[in-house]
């Protein structure tokens, strides 16, 4: 399962894989906030929603205590969607199967925005934990590393998966 070819230039598939990425990192930081918010905000504020028992107005939760929490931009998770494609990419053409690339792509953004939601739930809970240890300048590092908690794993998890299943035809 090299990543170059022989001459020691990265495979097509790799160079692809780098393009969707960077290609869906430059579009998601492009588009109007109204798209960005219903692709990847609504779905995870929904989830999030359902496990509290919270009211949900577009992508803000009220919870029960009154808690206001906005799923925004920040935490949309595109970053995450564009690796998830990037590797999807990578994957379907080493198996030669591109065919099936764009039901991979719409699973990748499915696949993201289930994991936001679990991370916006982390984060509510994480941040709820920390509230009366750490002073408030630190709640913006809670919620990044309740994020790489969540995404990493993902991800490391869709990268094996797809590691194996080049394996198996070995």
């Amino acid at each position: 399962m090299p990543l170059k070819t022989r001459r020691g230039f990265p495979s097509t598939a790799v160079l692809a894989g780098g393009v969707v990425f960077f290609g869906l990192v430059c579009a998601t930081a492009v588009v109007s906030q109204p798209f960005y918010s219903f692709v990847f905000c609504r779905v995870p504020a929904w989830i999030a929603a359902g496990y509290f028992g919270a009211s949900l107005d577009g992508s803000v939760l009220v919870l029960g205590s009154g808690r206001v929490v906005a799923v925004t931009r920040e935490c949309g998770g595109s970053d995450f969607f564009a690796l998830s494609c990037a590797i999807l990419t990578w994957h379907a053409l080493r198996r030669k199967g591109a065919v099936l690339l764009p039901l991979w792509l719409f699973g990748a953004w499915a696949g993201t925005v289930l994991v936001n939601g679990m991370r916006v739930i982390v984060t509510v809970w994480t941040r709820a934990l920390v509230e009366g240890v750490l002073p408030e300048r630190f709640f913006g590092a809670v919620h990044l590393v309740s994020g790489v908690l969540v995404f990493f794993p993902a991800l490391a998890l869709l990268w094996r998966v797809c590691v194996r299943h080049d394996l198996s035809d070995t």
